[in-house]
């Protein structure tokens, strides 16, 4: 008797039962490849945002350090050309962050992005000048972590 009532024969005349079709799923299963993609695209798009502000320090570093060097004075003028290029193209990317989280203006978050940037070089440049101080050095630190961080927002709130 048990197996025929596993087998769904139980007051059926012998006839088996069909089976209802499951539904499908709505949810589409999340496949491993996918997930890996998004946790690399993750992973990429901070290291890039960390990167540009290491890369305008490097940049602004070599160049002010060439300045001293007269010989060198076109490959400084490049860096340091290079370092602007780099840095003119963070600054949208400061201004949004910088709005975004805290609501300004668009003209405020702008010159806020500029004086960020600016701030960067400045220190860089009189540290590589020989006018460097723990104050310069702090400086520096400090706003190169604010804009890895503004960068960082900047590229993660954009990625959808």
């Amino acid at each position: 008797m048990e197996t025929i009532n596993r087998l769904n024969l139980n007051g059926t005349n012998g006839n088996v039962k069909a089976s209802k079709p499951r539904k499908a799923s709505k949810r589409k299963p999340k496949l491993a490849s996918s997930v890996n993609m998004n946790r690399t695209r993750t992973i990429i798009t901070i290291a890039a945002g960390c990167s540009i502000p290491l890369l305008s320090l490097a940049l602004s570093y070599m160049g002010g350090s060439l300045l001293t060097n007269e010989a060198s004075m076109a490959l400084a003028l490049t860096l340091l050309t290079l370092c602007c290029v780099v840095l003119a193209v963070s600054l949208s990317h400061l201004a949004w962050a910088i709005s975004d989280i805290t609501r300004s203006p668009m003209w405020a978050s702008w010159c806020l992005a500029i004086a960020v940037d600016a701030t960067l070089v400045a220190c860089e440049l009189s540290s590589s000048l020989g006018y460097g101080s723990m104050i310069v050095s702090t400086t520096i630190f400090a706003v190169t972590l604010a804009s890895m961080v503004l960068n960082c927002w900047a590229f993660l709130r954009n990625a959808k």
